[in-house]
Formats: C-alpha cells, structure tokens, sequence
C-alpha cells in the first residue's frame, strides 16, 4: 500500500541553498576561501568559515563543465555540487562558529558542542553534529551553551542550554528535543524541579533519566572548607515518561553523608547561599537488573542504586555498591559495600564524569582527576567483583604514565564502541578541548580539538543510520521550511501500469490506468466525488501505461503503447469518446503527452533505439516522427508552460533524470541536461505557470520525488510514500496533484502545494 512513513527518506534543500550542476564526474574541487576538509571523491560534507554579509566564493572542478563557478553565499547558506548523481554540500558556516582542528578521519555522527565562546569572544556557543570527516553536517546555536548533545529516536537531536553555575538553576528551562523532519521542539523537565543540564537518559522503556537539582535546607548546618552552610543542592535521579509522569525518584540526601563530600563547592541559587554538595553528572541504567549507576563529581564516587525490587519500582531505594575514588571510602547511611580500586595505575579517579556500564559489566567513566597531581585526564574502564568488593583497572586513555599529563577542570566524557576497538574522549574543560577517538591499542584514529579555548561537555557518536542526512543538512543553522508531507488517499482499482492524469477544469480531473485485463480503465472527479471505474477497451503493451492531455475544457486525448507496439490514440469530446486510431511508430515505452493550446498535442515515446521520439498534432492533422535523441528504457515525460514551449524529461540509463526543451526556435538537448536524481522510475511533468515546471518521479526505495525549475532548477524533494511505478503529476485548483500506483496496485492521490 502507498503510504505516509514517519521518518521519510531524504529532506527537502532549503530554498536558499545554492546549486552548481555539472556534466560529468567529479574528480577534483577546490575553492577560494578554502572549504574543509580537503576534496574526496567519497566525502560529500565540507564547510567554509564565512564572515559576516556576503561571501564571494569561487570554485574550480576537474573531470566536468564547465571547469569553474563563482557564487555568492551569506552565513548558513548551502552550496550543492551536483555532479552524475552525487551531491556534495558546501555549508556557509557563520561568522561566530568555533574553529575546529581535525585530524584522521573517524565513521557516524559524532554530536558535541562548545559551552562557552572562544578566549577571544570571537565564537559562540554551538550545538553539533559532524560527519567522520569533521565536516559540521548540522549545528545551532545555543544561549548559554549546549550541554549533553546527542541523538534521539525518530532524527530527534536533544540538548539542554546551560541552567546556572553548573546545576539546575532556572526552573523553566528543560532538555530541547529538536525533530529535524518536523522542525519542532519539545521540553523535557525533571518532574522535581529544576532540571539539571548534565544527564537525559534514554530508557528501553521509551522514559528518560534525569536529574533534578532541588535545593534542600538543612536541619543542623554544616560546615564546610570553612563555611557554613544552611541548605545544600541536592541530587534527585528521576524517570519520567515521555508525558513529564514521574515514575521512579531517588534523592541522595537521604543515601549519602555530607562527610563523604570530598570536592563541594559554594554556589548561588536564586539569591540563597547553597554548598553543592553531591553534583551528579551522569545516570545509566544497567539492562539486565534495571538499576541505576549516578555519578557524583563532589564525592569522588559511583553509586549503583536499587530502582527494581521483585519486579517492582522501588522509589528511593538503597545503594547496593560504591566505588570509590580518591575521595572517602566510608559508607554512608546506607551501608553499603565499597569496592576499592585495584591495580590502578594513577591509584584513583577523581571529580569523575560519564559513569557507564558496559556489555560485560564493567564500569568505565571519565576521570577528570581534577584534583590531583600527576596522572592526567583519561578514559578509564573497571572490572566489578561485588562478591570480594574490588574494582579493578583493565583499561585506559592515555596509557600511563602520560608525557605531558593534563587534568581536566570539569565535564568531559568517556564512551567504548565495538567491545573496546573504538573508544571516543571527550576532554571537557582543559587545554586542547574536544575529543579523541582511539582503538583498543590506543592509536588515534580521529581528533577534533578547538584551538582558540572553547571546550565542551561531552562527546557521543551514533552510527549514520540514527539521524537522516538530509534532514541534518536542511536543518543546519537557523529553521527553514521543510515541505509538507503528502496526505495520500486510495482510489481503489486494481492497476498494472502507471497512472495519467489531466485536469480541464478547475473542478474536473481524470484518471487513467491499465488493468488486469490489459485494458484502458477511467474514473474521473466531478468536482463533489469520484465516479468508479470504467473500462474504455483497447490493449495496452505489458508493463506500459497512458498518457493524457486535455487541451479545453471538455476534451480529453488519451495514448497508449498497443501490443504490437504502435501508439494508439482515443479521444473523448462533447459527443463522447471517439477512436481507437493507430499513429504508427515503434515504441518501447509508454507514452507522454501535453497540450499548449487547442489544438496543440506533443506526444513523445522511446523507440526501438532507446532514443526519444517526438510526434506532434497542429492545424488539425499529425506530423511525422522526429528523433531528439537521448537515451532511455522507461517512460518519458512531457509538459508545457505556453506557447511553443515543450519540455521533456527521460530518466537516463544512469538513473538520473534527463532535460530537453523546445522554445520555438529548436530543440535543447545536445546534449540533453542531466538533473541527477537516483530515480527507480521514469519521470512525469507538469507546468503550473510560466517559467515553473515541476517533474516527478520515484526516488530511492520508491519514495515520490519532485524537482522544480523556478528561475533555475532547484534540488529533489521528497513527497512521501512507496510506489513501483512512474507517479503523475497534474496542476490542479492552484496547485498540484501528485498520483501513483500503490504498492498494492490501487490507485493513490494526494495533494501538495507549489514548491515556490
């Protein structure tokens, strides 16, 4: 059945991106100013640092025509190559967008951003999402910085803009969950507010994870570092449905002793003086149990938390294990066991991020060691053995002992991939911020690093199958118009070819197919409802459908391919149909007609040559076949915009979309204009108005397509659905219809607006 999914499979270009065809393939490109990274056949990312205004970009290609190409673009404008099939984006970056070192390449998205501007206040803080190359495939920026970017279900990317002096502050401000197909953004608060940047956690269950940073006042005050304090900023780990239901809390006041506060510090919430006493910075869900590993920074340790008892939510359960760093190996009020660190190479970790589990059980986490001398900032991962209380060292980035070790101040992120072969640091806030990506023997793979001091929170990767390419690269930079899915409708019928179509009214519209019986088959709209199917005879060649022009009101022309491969013609006018008549030729294809006035009939075929063919009918009788060349196995198709005015489209035997056009004085198709495309079809075309023609045609996995001509052509745009079949397309009630064979071999409409 044709229908609607909810992830499409390719985006609509934004109406401001700029594009360059070439004839031929690429073979080189480079352009002043530079675009990074260096040219590959293979990348089809890169990006140009702008500056504000206008930038005057010029490009010099190897292996087509024409060789060269100056164009103009503003900040987070798109520049398209096209070239035999391939796109190749150039993106404007603004004039505020970090400066990135690159070095290697690395594989999937990897999503991280730059919480403050560069030491120079040249930059701003970005939200991001670069390709294995380090080219930015999409960004936006963020006031006050991203926190904890990374990708979501359904091309939703997610991060949460910096909410006061490391916490929780402001109690409006919640995870943004930007969907990049729909260009909508939802929120995600902790029930119990306010929410805390550091942590939104994706559970299997469709909940989220997060962290509440609740002021809490205390009964006795305590006294810390020399202060004292009257209330301290607690850490409450909640699940929240995806409706903002809480579910599960734990508060860890009521689990762990102020005395086991190893690195708090004095904030300011809302006018009141608090000691942050626990800062938890990361949650993770073990898969097998359901219970919860928290992270927390002021404390130097790892809690595994009790959230499922008997089958059951446990609310506020008890720690099972701590693991302890370099802070106080005591339990607190709930006893637990403490794992002490075995065979560690720098003794402990400390002011830790990113606490996670891995497959096998282990822990691995970011070891700031903020606090301490020698050693450095690393990626550490630790064996568990709950039964004799250890965790033991197996693993770590950088290798100690470190040449020039370098402690990080704060954030930071530690992930493995692929059982241990990839691992990916994110370094936080020290000298050379970014990341690192290595493999199990510690050989850099990939880096990024920004060299003028902006530094980020973490760094994550997902594979390319988790966010659309092309809703990233529509996406980029400030909202653009995303072209509306088409609502598809069945008509019913049984067909075995492609549909036609033609509209003489306003109010009128006609449709026609072959059936199984290889017969003409018609139903039309009367301007209330559709009328069922009629049979109106003839043969029509296998696996090849109708074409369909109307030149006036009240008068229909309809071709087919017949079985012994003529074009046969029928007609219907106020005194009904009228034919069948038999034009000659020898055709390997459907036909494709169109009309400019009255009178006026352009048909065109594939002959026995795979070139097309073209017969037109004017001053009240036909003339003869002319070949315009080309080259095709599938359908053509024609349309008209006025007078003497003919444009038709083939798809290639490269499976790229084909153009020719008549404008009077000849033909324009030597050689015939290449549109790229990755077609699985043969196209349709229809003429809204002068000097706008649109054509049509099943795109990668069948999904509807459609490229506009407004001024110049602009670039594909997904429609939605699934057909097998070449889709029509007519002009109708100031827009257009689009019409396919579904996969279940009904008929199916639906109706979009004009692309311009």
């Amino acid at each position: 059945m044709l229908s609607t999914p909810t992830r499409l499979a390719q985006a609509a270009v934004p109406n401001d991106a700029v594009v360059v065809n070439l004839s031929g393939s690429l073979t080189a490109m480079s352009s002043a100013p530079a675009f990074s990274p260096a040219f590959s056949v293979a990348n089809t990312d890169y990006a140009i640092y702008c500056k504000s205004g206008v930038n005057i970009i010029t490009l010099t290609f190897g292996g087509v025509q024409p060789a060269n190409a100056t164009v103009s673009l503003g900040e987070n404008q798109a520049l398209v190559v096209a070239s035999r099939g391939r796109q190749y984006w150039i993106r404007c970056l603004p004039h505020d967008f970090p400066v990135l070192h690159v070095a290697g390449s690395g594989s999937g998205y990897y999503l991280t951003g730059n919480l403050n501007p560069s030491t120079a206040g040249t930059s701003s803080p970005y939200a991001m999402v670069l390709n294995g190359s380090g080219a930015p495939v999409w960004y936006r920026k963020v006031t006050g910085g991203p926190v904890n970017v990374e990708a979501l279900a359904n091309d939703t990317v997610a991060w949460m803009p910096l909410n006061g002096p490391g916490i929780g502050v402001d109690a409006s401000i919640g995870y943004e969950l930007y969907q990049l197909d729909t260009q909508t953004t939802t929120t995600v608060f902790a029930p119990l507010k306010p929410t805390d940047p550091h942590e939104l956690f994706p559970m299997a269950n469709g909940d989220y994870m997060v962290i509440g940073s609740q002021v809490t006042q205390l009964s006795t005050p305590f006294d810390y570092a020399g202060t004292t304090y009257s209330a301290i900023v607690d850490c409450v780990v909640q699940e929240v449905t995806s409706r903002g239901t809480l579910m599960w809390s734990w508060q860890a006041s009521h689990h762990v002793a102020l005395s086991e506060v190893v690195h708090g510090a004095g904030v300011a919430v809302n006018g009141q003086q608090a000691l942050d006493a626990f800062h938890c910075n990361s949650v993770d869900v073990d898969a097998g149990t359901g219970n919860v590993l928290v992270s927390m920074r002021s404390v130097s340790a790892v809690y595994f938390i009790r959230r499922i008892s008997n089958g059951t939510l446990d609310q506020d359960g008890p720690i099972l294990w701590k693991m302890r760093g370099c802070g106080n190996g005591n339990a607190g009020p709930d006893a637990e066991p403490v794992l002490s660190l075995q065979s560690d190479p720098e003794g402990c970790f400390d002011a830790q991020h990113d606490a996670r589990f891995q497959p096998n059980g282990d822990v691995s986490l970011y070891d700031d060691h903020s606090y301490q001398s020698g050693g450095g900032a690393r990626g550490v991962e630790y064996s568990i053995d709950t039964q004799h209380g250890t965790a033991t060292w197996q693993w770590q980035y950088p290798p100690s002992p470190q040449s020039s070790p370098v402690n990080a101040g704060a954030t930071g992120s530690f992930r493995r991939y692929a059982g241990g072969a990839d691992n990916l640091i994110g370094w936080g806030v020290r000298t050379g911020s970014g990341f690192t990506e290595v493999d199990q023997n510690g050989s850099v793979l990939f880096s990024m690093t920004f060299p003028n001091g902006e530094v980020d929170y973490r760094v994550v990767k997902t594979p390319l199958s988790s966010l659309n390419l092309g809703w990233l690269r529509a996406t980029a930079g400030p909202p653009r118009p995303v072209f509306p899915t088409v609502a598809w409708q069945s008509l019913d019928g049984v067909l075995t070819s492609k549909p036609a179509v033609a509209a003489w009214s306003p109010n009128r519209l006609d449709a026609f197919g072959r059936g199984t019986d290889a017969q003409l088959w018609h139903r039309w709209w009367d301007g209330t409802s559709w009328q069922g199917w009629e049979s109106l005879g003839g043969q029509l060649y296998p696996g090849t459908g109708p074409a369909v022009a109307a030149w006036g009101p009240g008068r229909l022309d309809v071709f087919v391919d017949g079985t012994d491969q003529q074009l046969w013609h029928l007609w219907y006018d106020s005194a009904g149909w009228h034919g069948w008549e038999a034009l000659g030729g020898g055709l390997t294809s459907g036909p494709a007609a169109s009309s400019w006035g009255a009178g006026r009939l352009d048909i065109v075929v594939a002959g026995t040559d795979e070139a097309v063919w073209h017969k037109w009918f004017d001053a009240g009788r036909w003339n003869g076949w002319e070949s315009l060349g080309g080259q095709t196995n599938t359908d053509p198709a024609i349309a008209s915009w006025g007078a003497h005015r003919v444009d038709v489209f083939v798809e290639g035997i490269d499976e790229q979309l084909q153009h020719n056009f008549y404008d009077g004085i000849g033909w324009h198709g030597t050689p015939w204009e290449d549109l790229l495309g990755n077609l699985t079809s043969g196209p349709s075309a229809a003429s809204i108005r002068p000097n706008l023609v649109d054509a049509v045609a099943a795109g990668s996995g069948g999904e509807p397509e459609r490229l506009p001509f407004n001024a110049g052509w602009q670039i594909w745009q997904p429609l939605s659905g699934q057909t097998a079949q070449a889709p029509s397309v007519v002009p109708f009630s100031g827009g257009e219809d689009v019409f396919a064979t579904g996969t279940d071999s009904a008929l199916w409409f639906g109706a979009v607006s004009p692309a311009f």
